[in-house]
C-alpha cells in the first residue's frame, strides 16, 4: 500500500509539474502588450470592489498611432474594450448624432434572439434591436458594429464590438445609455463635430 501510496504521489507531482511547464510555455508565446495614455478624456462610470471604471482615451497600443479607446478599467488594468481609428470613430459620432439628436425613424429592427459565444455561449442571448452602423469590415468578413442591444432580455443599451459573418461576437464594450450620451458629448467637445485623433493627441503634447 506504501508503494502505491508512493506512486500516486510521484505521478501527481509529475503532473503538476508538466502543467507548471505548458504554463510558462504558454506564457513565453504571448505577445507582451505595450501602452501609453496620450490623453484621458472621461470616466464614464467609476465604482465597485475591485475597483472597476469605463474611460474614454487616446491610448497608443505598442507604440502604433493613438486610437480612440472606449474600455473597462480594473485596479488601474486595461480590460474589455475597443480601439477605434479615426475613420470608425467618426461614423461612431455620426451615428449618436442621427441616434441621439435626430428623431426621425431608425434605420434596422430585428427582434431575433440568439446565442452568442463570449463567455458563457450557452446562457447569454441578445436582441439586436437597432443597427445604428457598421464601423468597419475586416479582410476576413467580420464587421465592427454599433448597436442597441438587450443582453439576456435586460434594458436596451449601446454595444460596440466585431461580429462574424455566422454571426458570433467578439469582445467588445457595452454602454448604459447614459454612458453613451456621455460618450457622445465628449466625442463633440474633443472633435467640434469632427474627429481627428492625431490632430487631438498632438495639441495635447504641445500644450502638456
Amino acid at each position: 500500500m506504501r508503494s502505491v501510496h508512493r506512486l500516486l504521489i510521484s505521478a501527481q507531482n509529475y503532473i503538476k509539474h508538466l502543467e507548471g511547464r505548458q504554463m510558462e510555455e504558454m506564457n513565453a508565446r504571448k505577445t507582451p502588450v505595450s501602452y501609453e495614455i496620450k490623453k484621458h478624456l472621461t470616466t464614464l462610470f467609476h465604482g465597485g470592489m475591485p475597483e472597476f471604471s469605463k474611460e474614454v482615451n487616446l491610448i497608443s497600443w505598442n507604440r502604433q498611432p493613438p486610437k480612440l479607446d472606449i474600455r473597462r478599467w480594473e485596479n488601474g488594468y486595461p480590460r474589455k474594450g475597443v480601439s477605434l481609428s479615426s475613420l470608425e470613430a467618426q461614423t461612431l459620432f455620426d451615428a449618436f448624432r442621427s441616434y441621439f439628436d435626430d428623431t426621425g425613424s431608425k434605420p434596422y429592427h430585428n427582434p431575433g434572439l440568439s446565442g452568442c459565444a463570449v463567455d458563457d455561449p450557452e446562457r447569454v442571448s441578445y436582441r439586436i434591436l437597432e443597427n445604428l452602423a457598421v464601423l468597419s469590415v475586416s479582410e476576413n468578413g467580420y464587421t465592427r458594429e454599433v448597436n442597441v442591444i438587450s443582453w439576456n432580455h435586460g434594458p436596451e443599451k449601446i454595444d460596440i464590438r466585431s461580429w462574424s459573418p455566422e454571426r458570433v461576437c467578439t469582445r467588445g464594450i457595452t454602454l448604459r445609455m447614459s454612458e453613451a450620451m456621455a460618450l457622445y458629448e465628449v466625442l463633440k467637445d474633443v472633435s467640434g463635430g469632427y474627429v481627428n485623433l492625431e490632430e487631438t493627441v498632438r495639441d495635447h503634447l504641445e500644450s502638456a
